[in-house]
């Protein structure tokens, strides 16, 4: 016996590579105007309160619109074309909400554009007949994290570097030479010297204000140098909230190569030295 029912149409489907879509032919259109606009990505962040990783995904309510937004870094346009589908053949039978189109947040694009710009950043190299760490210029360090220190730099090898981080938090213990330094085997002392940023929080990207969005500059160098190749993820990480998205997301980990050893030697030398 034939099997009957709605028949899908792989030609009739959604473009699911495109970034964004609105239906006209949906009730929202058709109830505020088909000149109206769905609300940005950059709107609905807005509005959403601090991302929680624990919840890669959330709505956000648009009452002066009458719209209920899905968002999250696993919400897909896929999801969105089953529900449009299942709505238009079977909403007599099957109950869904109705999908009146999407937009793909530009963030993900950005990230990877960052990635290849620090990537290129990373290609530049010391002279192989002067290697340190330290400013630009073989001065000393001009990062905030160290900058309150009485010795900062520069250092002529890695090694001399991460003794130095490992005695400055147990340098104000009596008899700090006994203590033993756990974290000290979690920095590699090969660590490839590569130019650094240094501050890459994400007030000092910017972006165009137009969608689709798109990468302008990155600012605020005052704290670069020479560095080891782990450094510039520490610090960014360092830079935000647990619960931030820029951090929470793992968009952090999108841009640069996750080091979570040195992240764990970081976190404890730079959250012990003080003044």
């Amino acid at each position: 016996m034939a099997a009957t029912g709605p028949q899908v149409s792989l030609t009739d489907l959604p473009d699911l590579s495109q970034k964004q879509m609105a239906f006209h032919d949906s009730t929202w259109f058709r109830t505020h105007g088909l000149d109206k606009s769905l609300p940005r990505p950059d709107q609905v962040r807005a509005r959403c309160p601090a991302s929680d990783p624990l919840r890669p995904r959330s709505v956000v309510k648009f009452e002066e619109f009458e719209l209920a937004v899905k968002f999250g870094k696993h919400v897909t346009t896929y999801e969105a074309v089953c529900l449009r589908t299942v709505k238009q053949m079977l909403s007599n039978k099957v109950p869904v909400p109705e999908v009146y189109g999407w937009m793909v947040d530009d963030k993900q694009s950005i990230c990877g554009h960052l990635r290849l710009i620090f990537q290129a950043l990373r290609s530049a190299r010391q002279d192989p007949s002067m290697q340190f760490i330290g400013s630009l210029s073989n001065g000393p360090s001009r990062d905030r994290v160290l900058d309150l220190q009485r010795s900062s730099g520069p250092w002529p090898t890695v090694a001399r570097f991460h003794n130095w981080l490992s005695w400055l938090w147990r340098r104000h213990a009596p008899g700090p030479d006994a203590i033993a330094d756990l974290w000290r085997q979690l920095l590699n002392d090969s660590s490839p010297i590569v130019l650094t940023h240094g501050d890459v929080h994400q007030s000092n990207i910017i972006v165009s204000a137009t969608s689709p969005a798109h990468l302008l500059a990155i600012i605020d160098w005052e704290q670069s140098g020479w560095y080891p190749t782990y450094w510039e993820y520490c610090k960014t990480v360092h830079t935000v909230a647990e619960y931030d998205e820029w951090r929470s997301a793992r968009w952090i980990d999108s841009v640069f190569t996750p080091h979570p050893d040195a992240e764990e030697a970081f976190d404890l030398y730079t959250g012990a030295i003080g003044p």
